[in-house]
């Protein structure tokens, strides 16, 4: 061990200057404590070193974690030895790759049986955290079980007495990146909100306490299960497929699953911080681990030594020397070819930025960690099975349902033959295919990313800001109205609200900003359900409803705010009655009418069971403390009272239907004539005013809040 200075100490014999200097940088951050300590394999990553276990007092760096949150591995060591196993290990190789999706963005075609029980599990979790994992990646439960690219490999292989071991690397997949990427970037913005300038502006913070910091936690802990649960399923599923080659089930005579980029609270030098280790593993004394090396060389099953410096860590493999770049420039597909000799894999010049020399030399590696974990066994791989980053996310072949993630081609020192005519002619086809699906990813990742922008994000917040003040002005309409002081001829509905902005001083001004503003969040909305990553499951189209549905919500305010600016805004209640008269006057309008009379009682009841359920916090971040207690007191009054209202407008046009009379299909404005008209409906319509008034407040709490 080298101590580089008071905060930062190195367990690395091999340390480039770049990745010294970053570390210095980290270990200068004030609430590091008590130092940032450099394991064997560090090598230079997103803000924080990648090898690093950084140690923090009130704040975490979400950078400082990693992008893959809860990337690490698993091992099973199985009963089986050399003897075991078949001799041609090719049908084993293509098994696995059949039974588990590879590649970046690769997802299974159904959940099967061993997955369904752990996705109810993550489900539960989230709905305890309030966190909607659908709202960050609609397809994660179809990546529950995947391996991804890069350095994620599956490997079967034998320990020092033959004994056979199966090997897996593997993180939380698309959702767990995309919570990363969010919190960073929320980090980033709290530090140009608190004018705070870093040395590296991917060094930003949350502070514990805070809103954000809480969010953090609640969806850091959520990703880390999640990829300890991926690695579950994929080592279930490969055992599985052991035992049918060798026709015998597999008797697990033990299994290890560690993460090696987390954060979780410990207790050092007398003090609880906040330990993330990013590339790196816990060790405390007897603590079992896997340390793997590179492609195609040795790996560890170690066991802590509980080395009080370095934070009770060790590494977490060999890291890197190259650049993914800079192998692909260095190095020949030869290469690859003999450093990988003996080994069943891919053969596939899509590995070479993995090839063995890319990487720190293991043996070294173990050598520097010396002082930190105890080796109990060292592997040798007989199988190597990886990813592509530009392989095909689904592949031909399912296996039980699960989708292959690539198609299984032949083992190393076999060339597939050369197509004839009709395969040629089927390759230029999928060649177009996969060229059209990359084109229209690539737009939607384009319009996504406009969608995502800093003034899109403003813009869409303005809208909230808009849809609280209207209803906040129905809410006060209403009460007027209860209590018998509405103004005549005056409407207590969205037009009356609009009508009333409009009248005031500079009110075409602020018309026109809640028109641009829920534009904006209706643009958003369609966006989400097109691009939004939504799975096509059931789950995931009605998740694409319900956006569509807020989105035709906030685009009829921002029409209707417009038509008001302009000086063109009707009543809604004509507006109502015609569109039901014309409906009338078709074939089949009794029927529409009924059928839209339903679906307003439908909304009416989500949005009172949403209030009920207050599972309106999803779409929040959650403020800590009294605040988040009044902004969820706003959320249940308004969603409630809202959603009677809507459920009366419903049961108007139903009637409206019934008998056949448009006049009967009005808006809120009739909808709150016909509260006030019934037995205490004073008290019922006061009631709906102060749920739109709790609303309105809510929205402005939610365009602070508001998760985009």
């Amino acid at each position: 061990m080298k101590k580089i200075n008071d905060r930062l100490l190195s367990w690395a014999s091999m340390l480039e200057d770049n990745t010294e200097q970053q570390a210095r940088t980290t270990a200068r951050m004030p609430f590091v404590f008590p130092h940032l300590a450099l394991m064997p394999d560090a090598h230079l990553g997103l803000g924080a070193t990648v090898g690093s276990v950084i140690p923090t007092l009130g704040a975490i760096m979400p950078a400082a974690v990693g992008v893959d949150i809860g990337c690490g591995m698993i091992a099973v060591r199985t009963q089986f030895t050399a003897t075991d196993l078949p001799a041609d290990l090719q049908g084993l190789r293509e098994q696995i790759e059949r039974a588990i999706p590879l590649s970046a963005g690769a997802s299974n075609r159904k959940i099967v049986a061993t997955a369904a029980p752990r996705i109810a599990e993550l489900e539960a979790m989230a709905e305890t955290a309030g966190f909607d994992p659908d709202g960050v990646h609609g397809g994660w439960r179809n990546q529950l079980g995947t391996l991804g690219s890069g350095n994620h490999f599956i490997e079967v292989s034998l320990d020092e007495q033959d004994r056979g071991w199966l090997f897996l690397h593997s993180g939380s997949r698309g959702v767990g990146n995309k919570i990363a990427q969010r919190h960073i970037k929320v980090a980033k913005q709290a530090m140009e909100r608190w004018w705070i300038q870093l040395a590296d502006p991917d060094l930003a913070y949350l502070v514990e306490g805070t809103p954000e910091f809480d969010r953090y936690i609640a969806e850091l802990r959520w990703a880390q299960h999640f990829a300890l649960l991926n690695r579950e399923e994929m080592m279930d599923r490969v055992v599985r497929q052991l035992s049918e080659v060798v026709g015998t089930p597999v008797d697990e005579r033990e299994r290890i699953n560690c993460h090696h980029n987390f954060t979780q609270r410990e207790t050092h030098w007398g003090k609880s911080v906040w330990v993330s280790r990013k590339g790196a593993i816990q060790a405390k004394a007897g603590q079992p681990g896997l340390i793997p090396g590179s492609m195609g060389t040795a790996s560890y099953v170690v066991e802590g030594l509980g080395n009080k410096p370095s934070l009770e860590s060790s590494p977490h493999g060999a890291g890197r020397l190259f650049s993914r770049s800079a192998a692909r420039r260095t190095f020949t597909h030869e290469q690859l070819r003999e450093a990988m000799a003996g080994i069943e894999y891919r053969d596939t010049d899509a590995f070479l930025d993995e090839i063995p020399a890319a990487y720190k030399p293991i043996d070294q590696v173990m050598a520097d960690a010396e002082d930190l974990v105890s080796i109990r066994h060292t592997l040798r791989q007989l199988v190597n099975v990886k990813g592509d980053w530009d392989a095909p996310t689904v592949g031909p072949e399912a296996r039980g349902g699960i989708t292959t993630g690539l198609r299984s081609d032949r083992g190393r020192h076999h060339h597939p033959a050369r197509p004839g005519q009709d395969g040629a002619r089927r390759a230029r086809l999928s060649v177009m295919s996969d060229t059209a699906e990359h084109a229209a990813k690539e737009t939607g990742r384009q319009v996504r990313r406009a969608a995502d922008s800093r003034w899109f994000e403003i813009t869409a917040r303005a809208g909230f800001v808009g849809s609280g003040i209207v209803h906040l002005l129905i809410g006060y309409l209403a009460i007027l109205l209860g209590i018998g002081n509405a103004s005549s001829g005056g409407e207590t509905d969205q037009s009356g609200a609009l009508q009333q902005i409009a009248a005031v001083p500079g009110g075409v001004f602020l018309l026109w900003l809640i028109a641009v503003g829920t534009a904006a969040l209706t643009v958003r909305l369609v966006v989400e359900a097109i691009v939004g990553g939504r799975s096509d499951t059931t789950r995931g189209w009605l998740a694409r409803l319900k956006d569509v549905a807020k989105a035709v919500v906030y685009g009829v305010i921002a029409y209707s705010a417009a038509s008001y600016a302009l000086g063109a805004g009707s009543s809604s209640s004509s507006s109502s009655q015609s569109a039901a008269a014309k409906t009338l006057a078709t074939p089949g309008g009794v029927f529409v009418l009924l059928l839209a009379g339903a679906i307003a009682v439908a909304v009416g009841i989500g949005l009172v069971v949403i209030g009920c359920r207050r599972s309106f916090r999803k779409q929040i971040t959650r403020p800590s403390g009294q605040l988040d207690r009044v902004v969820t007191v706003l959320g249940v009054v308004g969603y409630i009272g809202k959603g009677i209202a809507v459920v009366i407008v419903g049961v108007l046009i139903a009637v409206a239907g019934l008998q056949s009379d448009p006049d009967q299909a009005t808006g809120l404005d009739a909808a709150f004539d016909a509260v006030r008209s019934m037995p205490g409906g004073v008290f019922v319509l006061v009631a709906i005013g102060i749920g739109f008034l709790a609303f309105g407040v809510y929205s402005f709490f939610r365009a602070r809040f508001a998760r985009l």
